[in-house]
């Protein structure tokens, strides 16, 4: 067959014709056509249309030299970082060499994972056409600002090896017309390139057509060769080859596979490096993993992903940037989950039906965590409960969080200090990763939003607001550090030499405070220590109560504390008289969650009560994750219907919540999660951490000596109630 029209069609999977070496002409516009792999190896294919089709990666074709005619207009641009290789002749002196190309998605939720390939040596192809320099693009459902060209050469002398050469290539000069005679830029920006020699190189070409083809190659094979001059040429002996193809034909035996399951090479542990290596007599197996990372065959960093070799590199980003799609819903749950998220809840989502094992999504969460896609936010024995955050789903801006904020910063006395970094370029990943690097470390007790966080140190006694702050024209910015509180100084000086040697590590080139204290301290510095910030008591003594309103219509018990403590000049906070028409249940439940005096009142209706259980399983957080003298703040009244005192009561109620769980869980099993609201959502989850945690939360109470029956309460007139709560509020 030589030519083959399956436009309008329902095909999606070229698979088929992956054998057609003949095959000269291929037509399949307007179908769900989303990968050009099986194409790699047809030398014969001349002419290929694949418009308006789901395709994001063009690398497969970039082997296929006969190829003379393309159309992909309106075929999705490359989202994430997909991968290929070709084969490239140099020049009749050299041998053809293999080159892997990494085609980077441009897109800022995309920047995370640039960090970890940035600085290999390798060769940037920046492609830009005039069309994209402004304005913005959508891809599904979601809106991206278009970086101009001035942005992109910062990017790469920023974040590239300081050697590596650019070509910049003008797309879309459909046959041979449209090339600009002077760049969209200023000479300023192509200096730094020019001096350093790195080769800036202009070619026009069409994607379309192929016009310009020829002198891509060409130039391509150029810096190839500069590359080679400047940072040396790796020699691979015939046993080192030897085990090269073999990497390869793991990788792409298991790309050929449809089922995901059966991919057995995707992580290599690097045992089987060295076994391989022994087997074809090649020495020094370490030294030969830094040139196969480097020359893009593999990912490797000794320790990561459990010392295993990350082989199949399309499959673990498209994996992880699937979750940043819109569709499926995956994305607006976990927007609506605050940028909150659990390994379970990404296996739910998404990455079980993706036929991914326990071990690759741990791989997979290593690989967002070491990148700053995301930072562990509250730990947990179960690691799939591990609570992580995603730094670019959080709210974005902090106006939402100002009373929060306020109730945190405001008590903090002093004046406030303040330092900053400058960044001539200040990148999504710069603001992404010092969230991550501080969150990681702050978890739980900060307060988070796009891309800041408000922390407070119980080492200094002071509190900490920071945030990337972009200029307002341009691309650069700082990372502001504001401090206030007793240790404010001692806390800027720290945080600084964080960020400072973060930044070092990094390679971002910030310029910090002019005061800087050295990041090479002969002294170590103490470290910061999180903590939540201290509660600002209140002007008389209050007691919030958490209790189920059928039985108190039933029995007063709670109007007749308040009656009884207000004579103790006790206010007692709740509900029915805190909140005011229009006023949220969540704000008052968050309140009383961390209130300095709380009141259980533990009965059967209460535990199958979600408002009532969401506040106790708040309560129990808080009595994990903040001080320990909060556990005695809390007074639990447990009435005799509650069933808490043996192993077998207290696994019925899990069994309860589980079974109520599990149903909720299999309608957005079968229907997607974008048919859930994000209030349901958020009930969905809250419901699996009752099962989780509702015999710890009941452990909880166990140890308090209280009541169990009312009638002693109206015995003694409360008295030993009251007892209780003065005695909490002391």
């Amino acid at each position: 067959m030589q030519s083959l029209h399956c436009s309008r069609t329902q095909v999606a999977d070229l698979g088929p014709l992956a054998g057609l070496s003949a095959l000269q002409s291929l037509d399949c516009s307007d179908t769900q056509v989303a990968d050009l792999g099986p194409l790699a190896g047809l030398s014969a294919l001349q002419s290929l249309v694949c418009s308006h089709t789901p395709v994001a990666d063009l690398g497969p074709l970039a082997g296929l030299s006969a190829l003379q005619y393309l159309d992909c207009e309106d075929a999705d641009s490359t989202h994430g970082i997909s991968v290929s290789s070709f084969e490239l002749t140099l020049d009749d002196r050299r041998d053809p060499a293999i080159v892997n190309i990494w085609d980077f998605g441009g897109q800022d939720i995309y920047h995370g994972t640039h960090s970890l390939f940035m600085r290999t040596q390798a060769v940037f192809l920046l492609v830009w056409t005039p069309d994209s320099e402004q304005g913005v693009h959508e891809h599904g459902g979601m809106v991206f600002p278009n970086q101009p060209l001035p942005y992109w050469l910062e990017y790469i002398r920023h974040f590239g090896d300081s050697r590596s050469p650019v070509v910049l290539v003008q797309n879309r000069c459909d046959g041979n017309r449209g090339e600009r005679a002077n760049l969209p830029v200023d000479q300023a920006w192509l200096d730094p390139f020019e001096q350093a020699d790195r080769l800036l190189t202009r070619v026009a070409y069409s994607a379309q057509d192929a016009s310009g083809r020829a002198r891509l190659m060409v130039a391509l094979g150029q810096v190839l060769a500069r590359l080679q001059e400047v940072q040396g040429r790796p020699l691979i002996g015939r046993n080192r080859l030897a085990v090269w193809d073999q990497l390869r034909a793991w990788r792409d035996a298991d790309a050929s596979l449809d089922d995901p399951a059966q991919r057995r090479h995707r992580l290599l542990p690097y045992a089987e490096l060295e076994a391989l290596c022994e087997k074809q007599g090649v020495h020094g197996p370490r030294s030969f993993s830094e040139v196969l990372h480097h020359a893009g065959m593999v990912f490797y960093r000794p320790g990561l992903f459990d010392d295993r070799m990350l082989l199949d590199q399309s499959w673990a980003l498209d994996a992880i940037y699937a979750l940043f799609t819109r569709e499926g819903g995956v994305y607006r749950t976990l927007r609506r989950l605050g940028g909150r998220f659990t390994p379970t809840d990404l296996d739910s989502l998404l990455w079980h039906t993706q036929g991914l094992s326990d071990k690759d999504q741990a791989s997979l969460l290593e690989m967002m965590q070491i990148s700053g896609i995301c930072f562990v936010h509250r730990r947990d024995g179960d690691q799939g409960e591990t609570e992580y955050v995603a730094p670019d789903l959080l709210p974005e801006g902090r106006d939402s969080l100002a009373d929060d904020l306020a109730a945190r910063w405001d008590p903090l006395p002093g004046t406030p200090r303040e330092a900053s970094f400058e960044y001539p370029l200040l990148s999504p990943s710069i603001a992404r990763s010092v969230l991550s690097d501080l969150g990681g470390l702050a978890r739980a007790s900060a307060i988070y939003w796009r891309y800041g966080l408000c922390l407070y140190d119980a080492a200094t006694r002071a509190g900490a607001l920071v945030e990337a702050v972009p200029n307002a024209e341009g691309y650069g910015g700082q990372v502001r550090i504001q401090t206030k509180g007793d240790g404010a100084k001692a806390l800027l000086e720290r945080l600084v030499e964080r960020i400072a040697k973060l930044d070092e590590r990094s390679g971002w080139g910030g310029r910090g405070p002019a005061d800087e204290t050295s990041i090479h301290r002969e002294v170590e510095t103490p470290p910061i220590d999180p903590a939540p910030s201290p509660v600002r008591p209140p002007a008389e003594p209050e007691v919030y109560v958490s209790y189920a309103w059928a039985r108190e219509r039933e029995e007063p018990l709670v109007a007749r504390l308040c009656e009884a403590l207000e004579n103790e000049g006790v206010q007692l906070r709740r509900d029915t008289t805190e909140l005011r028409p229009g006023d949220r249940i969540s704000r008052f439940m968050e309140r009383l969650s961390a209130g300095r005096c709380v009141l259980l009142v533990l009965g059967a209706g209460y535990l199958r009560s979600e408002a009532c259980m969401t506040e106790f399983y708040r309560i129990y957080l808080n009595a994990r994750y903040q001080d320990n003298d909060f556990l005695d703040r809390i007074v639990p009244l447990i009435q005799p219907d509650a069933d808490t005192d043996t192993p077998e009561a207290r696994i019925g109620h899990a069994i309860h919540w589980k079974t109520r769980h599990a149903g909720l869980a299999t309608l957005v099993e079968t229907h997607g999660p974008d048919v859930v609201g994000e209030a349901d959502f958020t009930k969905l989850k809250l419901i699996g951490e009752f099962y989780r945690h509702v015999g710890d939360m009941l452990a909880l109470t166990a140890d308090k000596l209280v009541p169990r029956e009312r009638h002693p309460l109206s015995g003694d007139g409360l008295d030993m109630v009251k007892g209780l709560i003065l005695g909490a509020l002391s």
